[in-house]
């Protein structure tokens, strides 16, 4: 979890809520709105995790863009839009 400088917060992690994600222990990313609990979006990736997931994530200055590290193994990193969790890189 990662808190940018207007309160936004950024999540990432695996989830088996079905409601959330659409097949068990997919991992996301997704962007709180800093007012309130709802999420603004919410990607969804199927990265092979080997069960290990270190999730890291971090703002750029101007906070619009989210950077996450979703899997250490195989190395996987995704930029995302914080505007839409539009997949930028």
């Amino acid at each position: 979890m990662e808190m940018d400088s207007l309160g936004n917060i950024g999540v990432v992690g695996q989830s088996t809520d079905l409601t959330l994600v659409s097949s068990s222990l997919n991992t996301f990313v997704g962007l709180f709105e800093n007012t309130g609990f709802n999420f603004t979006w919410v990607r969804e990736f199927t990265v092979a995790t080997h069960g290990v997931i270190n999730p890291h994530l971090v703002f750029k200055a101007d906070n619009t863009q989210l950077v996450a590290m979703i899997s250490s193994n195989p190395l996987t990193l995704v930029i995302l839009s914080t505007l839409d969790g539009t997949l930028l890189a």
